[in-house]
């Protein structure tokens, strides 16, 4: 897997009748992508604890904050993976959170 230091451009929480989307958007020299879920329901548990996670995780306490804000970026073959603190071994999988297999470097 590949690691990019990046720069969130964009956070969103999205609303679509009954799912809600959370997505970061960022940069990176040569690299553009996003990371995110689109698929929660609006009434699930899980929504509190992945934003929490994220806010955690980048060192922030509001998503409109993010933007702007440097991460890492974990690739493979075009796919994120996960994002990590910028200097800190701290990463954040969707499949990990999940509970989904982890694909492994």
């Amino acid at each position: 897997m590949d690691v990019f230091n990046a720069r969130i451009s964009q956070s969103s929480i999205l609303v679509d009748e009954d799912r809600l989307s959370v997505s970061l958007d960022f940069e990176a020299p040569g690299l553009c992508g996003s990371f995110g879920y689109s698929n929660f329901a609006i009434d699930s548990e899980a929504i509190g604890r992945y934003i929490s996670a994220i806010l955690k995780l980048v060192g922030e306490s509001r998503w409109e904050k993010l933007a702007g804000q440097y991460i890492r970026v974990r690739l493979k073959d075009s796919k994120v993976y996960a994002i990590g603190h910028i200097l800190h071994d701290n990463w954040f999988d969707n499949d990990v959170f999940f509970g989904r297999t982890h694909i492994k470097n």
